[in-house]
């Protein structure tokens, strides 16, 4: 990752910046389907959130725009990632390979560490890689959602009401704060961290990996933090698990770390990237708490579902999840390029495979 000096702060205007810098290079490298950022997304919601890129269809054919949208995620333990949402229906396999390098060009000028993106294992949508440059497919891992119904009827039971706010005018952190508010436990806080508490996010981001085995995994700094959660443009928020003992000294335990993105097809969703509570806080529904909160979040924001993934034998997490009504996306799978093999497709000639 960039060190402090040369790692930019990320502002619409950069992002928009990189996506015309990048369609302008390749566009040299054909001229049968020019790339162009797209204007034009009508999205019911996350309008901020949400990225297009258009191949445009020659002049003179039948063949019609093909559009490909993405957002940008976060992982704690690697980054900046760009998650590819909408992928290219109607491409043939040269222009599908076409857009997915220009979207990796996008990923590395950013500095993003992973390129990302979900389908079925039957999906024909996905074009057949080049041997050099075949991406790697997660196993071991299942992403569940947890619908905005779903999240109210779990509030409603625990006598918690939420009015969605019109997220085009809204100041997030605040009413993030404010919806906290009606998160109460005799034992516990939640609160919504601010740059003062990095020291407590970096230790339970690294605590989760250990619990998870991945002792050197983390390659994110408190700066980095800083600069993508506490800055202009934010690309995640955490809430912090404060325990509150009986002579009322406070010790951050747990966090739920998590980010907005947006689709094409369902506006806003809010994305869970990591919760972890510190073991010997595990109980007296610590973990229930935590949830509360990421509902009572994503239905003041109007999200149209909580998404996350667990490990398939985590059973004692995946049994939590079911009680609350997530549901298992069975068969999605979740695919990406990432660090030296991201920027070895960004550079390969293969991801072009001069259309013209």
């Amino acid at each position: 990752m960039g060190t402090e000096t040369d790692y930019p702060q990320l502002t619409k205007g950069l992002i928009m910046e990189v996506i015309d810098r990048v369609c302008d290079r390749l566009n040299v490298e054909n001229t049968k389907w020019q790339l162009t950022r797209d204007i034009r997304l009508d999205l019911k919601d996350g309008g901020d959130y949400l990225y297009g890129l258009v191949a445009k269809a020659p002049e003179g054919t039948d063949m019609t725009d093909i559009l490909t949208t993405f957002y940008l995620a976060y992982s704690t333990w690697n980054g900046r990632v760009l998650y590819i949402d909408e992928r290219y229906r109607g491409a043939d396999n040269v222009l599908k390979l076409h857009l997915r390098r220009a979207l990796a060009c996008i990923a590395v000028q950013l500095q993003c560490n992973r390129l990302t993106w979900q389908h079925y294992a039957e999906d024909d949508g996905e074009p057949f890689y080049p041997e050099s440059t075949i991406p790697e497919t997660l196993h071991g891992w299942l992403t569940l959602h947890w619908q905005a119904g779903s999240m109210r009827s779990f509030l409603s039971k625990h006598g918690i009401s939420i009015m969605s706010q019109d997220n085009g005018v809204l100041n997030l952190e605040d009413t993030i704060s404010k919806v906290l508010g009606n998160i109460r436990h005799e034992s516990y806080q939640v609160r919504l961290a601010t740059e003062e508490d990095l020291p407590h996010i970096c230790r339970l981001v690294q605590g989760l990996a250990d619990f998870e085995k991945e002792y050197d995994a983390v390659h994110v700094t408190a700066e980095h933090y800083r600069a993508d959660g506490f800055r202009s443009k934010k690309l995640f928020h955490c809430l912090l698990l404060d325990h509150v003992s009986a002579d009322k000294e406070i010790y951050t335990c747990g966090m739920a770390f998590h980010y907005l993105g947006a689709t094409a097809n369902d506006g806003l969703f809010l994305y869970l990237e990591d919760l972890f509570i510190e073991e010997q806080y595990r109980k007296n529904g610590a973990g229930t708490l935590l949830m509360k909160a990421l509902a009572s979040v994503g239905c003041v924001l109007n999200c149209s579902r909580l998404v996350w993934q667990a490990l398939d034998w985590n059973t004692p997490a995946l049994a939590f999840y079911g009680k609350l009504g997530a549901k298992v996306e069975e068969g999605l799978l979740t695919t990406r390029y990432m660090n030296e093999a991201l920027d070895a497709f960004c550079a390969s000639p293969q991801g072009s495979n001069r259309l013209n």
